[in-house]
């Protein structure tokens, strides 16, 4: 079993958790060019990508940062908990994701938003 390096949530269909905030703050998200026949281009990246212009990369999958590179990504965490009503207090959340990364499960509060991808160090998605 590979140790999950990022964590990412895809959220669920019609959801505004993506949305711009009220003075247009953007919250950390990672995209792929999931429909692309390039592989490259199919790895989440966080980051907006030099392959942006592909013409088989037009709509990318987004996704909520709550961990890159091993660690808990806080602007994600604070951006979850200010969306979502009766979400834990960040401090709650930030300790559901250090647990996530160490092979725990992420608490239902956030697991029920969406899709919960594990990312190993390269971008890819694991299993547990």
């Amino acid at each position: 079993m590979t140790t999950p390096h990022s964590i990412l949530l895809v959220p669920a269909e019609g959801s505004t958790l993506l949305d711009d905030g009220p003075c247009g703050a953007r919250p950390p998200i990672a995209r792929r060019g999931n429909c692309c026949a390039h592989a490259e281009h199919r790895r989440w990246e966080p980051w907006e990508p030099c392959w942006r212009n592909c013409y088989m990369c037009q709509h990318p999958q987004e996704a909520l940062v709550l961990a890159w590179a091993g660690a808990p990504c806080l602007e994600g965490i604070v951006w979850l908990w200010a969306k979502v009503p009766d979400m834990p207090g960040p401090g709650a959340l930030e300790g559901s994701v250090v647990c996530a990364l160490e092979g725990d499960r992420l608490t239902r509060a956030i697991t029920n938003l969406g899709t919960i991808l594990l990312l190993d160090e390269h971008g890819r998605e694991i299993t547990r």
